[in-house]
Protein backbone atom coordinates (compact mmCIF):
# COMPACT_ATOMS: atom_id res chain seq x y z
CA UNK A 1 0.00 0.00 0.00
CA UNK A 2 1.54 3.55 -1.00
CA UNK A 3 -0.30 6.74 -0.01
CA UNK A 4 0.80 9.89 -1.28
CA UNK A 5 -1.19 13.46 -1.63
CA UNK A 6 1.17 14.20 -4.54
CA UNK A 7 0.48 12.81 -8.03
CA UNK A 8 -0.98 9.66 -7.23
CA UNK A 9 -0.78 8.69 -10.54
CA UNK A 10 2.88 8.24 -10.21
CA UNK A 11 3.16 7.06 -7.51
CA UNK A 12 4.60 3.57 -7.53
CA UNK A 13 6.84 4.87 -10.46
CA UNK A 14 8.18 7.43 -8.37
CA UNK A 15 8.51 5.34 -5.37
CA UNK A 16 10.81 2.60 -7.70
CA UNK A 17 13.04 5.53 -8.76
CA UNK A 18 13.33 6.72 -5.08
CA UNK A 19 14.15 2.68 -3.62
CA UNK A 20 17.12 2.58 -6.14
CA UNK A 21 18.09 5.88 -4.73
CA UNK A 22 17.87 4.31 -0.88
CA UNK A 23 19.46 1.09 -2.25
CA UNK A 24 22.90 3.10 -3.37
CA UNK A 25 22.52 5.26 -0.59
CA UNK A 26 22.49 2.00 1.49
CA UNK A 27 24.95 0.89 -0.31
CA UNK A 28 27.42 3.91 0.08
CA UNK A 29 27.01 3.31 3.43
CA UNK A 30 26.88 1.13 6.44
CA UNK A 31 25.96 -2.02 4.40
CA UNK A 32 28.43 -1.61 1.97
CA UNK A 33 31.19 0.78 1.35
CA UNK A 34 31.21 2.89 4.94
CA UNK A 35 31.33 6.38 2.98
CA UNK A 36 30.85 7.85 6.33
CA UNK A 37 33.94 6.75 8.04
CA UNK A 38 36.25 8.70 5.98
CA UNK A 39 35.31 12.33 7.14
CA UNK A 40 35.86 13.64 4.14
CA UNK A 41 35.71 17.65 4.40
CA UNK A 42 36.49 18.68 1.29
CA UNK A 43 33.83 18.56 -1.48
CA UNK A 44 36.05 17.86 -3.99
CA UNK A 45 37.61 14.93 -2.95
CA UNK A 46 33.71 13.73 -1.40
CA UNK A 47 32.38 13.81 -4.73
CA UNK A 48 35.49 12.42 -6.80
CA UNK A 49 35.02 9.60 -4.08
CA UNK A 50 31.30 9.21 -4.70
CA UNK A 51 31.90 9.09 -8.45
CA UNK A 52 34.39 6.16 -7.67
CA UNK A 53 32.14 4.29 -5.33
CA UNK A 54 29.31 5.07 -7.84
CA UNK A 55 31.37 2.60 -10.48
CA UNK A 56 32.35 -0.35 -7.78
CA UNK A 57 28.45 -0.04 -6.91
CA UNK A 58 27.74 -0.80 -10.24
CA UNK A 59 29.99 -3.20 -10.71
CA UNK A 60 28.66 -4.77 -7.61
CA UNK A 61 25.67 -5.04 -8.86
CA UNK A 62 26.25 -6.72 -11.94
CA UNK A 63 28.94 -8.93 -10.46
CA UNK A 64 26.18 -9.81 -8.04
CA UNK A 65 23.11 -10.41 -10.70
CA UNK A 66 25.70 -12.45 -12.90
CA UNK A 67 26.85 -15.06 -9.76
CA UNK A 68 22.85 -15.69 -9.08
CA UNK A 69 22.85 -16.08 -12.30
CA UNK A 70 25.06 -18.70 -12.42
CA UNK A 71 23.97 -19.89 -8.53
CA UNK A 72 21.00 -18.49 -7.12
CA UNK A 73 21.00 -16.92 -4.11
CA UNK A 74 19.34 -18.97 -1.73
CA UNK A 75 15.63 -17.78 -0.31
CA UNK A 76 15.34 -17.42 3.84
CA UNK A 77 12.53 -19.03 5.53
CA UNK A 78 10.13 -15.98 4.70
CA UNK A 79 10.99 -16.28 0.56
CA UNK A 80 12.85 -13.21 0.72
CA UNK A 81 16.76 -13.74 -0.48
CA UNK A 82 19.59 -14.33 1.84
CA UNK A 83 21.25 -11.36 0.35
CA UNK A 84 20.92 -8.71 -2.01
CA UNK A 85 22.39 -8.75 -5.72
CA UNK A 86 25.11 -5.91 -4.18
CA UNK A 87 25.95 -8.27 -1.11
CA UNK A 88 26.13 -11.22 -3.08
CA UNK A 89 28.31 -9.19 -5.67
CA UNK A 90 30.78 -6.94 -3.15
CA UNK A 91 31.57 -10.47 -1.44
CA UNK A 92 32.26 -12.13 -4.50
CA UNK A 93 34.63 -9.11 -5.40
CA UNK A 94 35.91 -8.84 -2.05
CA UNK A 95 37.28 -12.46 -1.93
CA UNK A 96 38.96 -12.04 -5.32
CA UNK A 97 40.77 -9.30 -4.78
CA UNK A 98 41.92 -10.17 -1.21
CA UNK A 99 43.68 -12.99 -2.45
CA UNK A 100 44.17 -11.96 -6.05
CA UNK A 101 47.56 -13.57 -6.86
CA UNK A 102 45.69 -16.89 -6.23
CA UNK A 103 42.45 -15.76 -7.84
CA UNK A 104 43.70 -14.90 -10.88
CA UNK A 105 40.88 -16.49 -13.23
CA UNK A 106 38.07 -15.24 -10.68
CA UNK A 107 39.75 -11.79 -11.80
CA UNK A 108 39.04 -12.45 -15.05
CA UNK A 109 35.16 -13.69 -14.36
CA UNK A 110 34.31 -11.25 -12.47
CA UNK A 111 35.50 -8.56 -15.18
CA UNK A 112 33.26 -10.21 -17.57
CA UNK A 113 30.05 -8.77 -16.53
CA UNK A 114 31.50 -5.03 -17.07
CA UNK A 115 31.98 -6.07 -20.81
CA UNK A 116 28.33 -7.79 -20.87
CA UNK A 117 26.03 -3.82 -20.97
Amino acid sequence: MLATHHAPQTALADYRLRWGIETLFSALKTRGFILESTHFRYAERLSKLIALLALAFCWAMLTGLWQHQQHPIPLKAHESPAKSLFRHGCDVLRRTFCDLALRVTEFDQVLQPLFTY
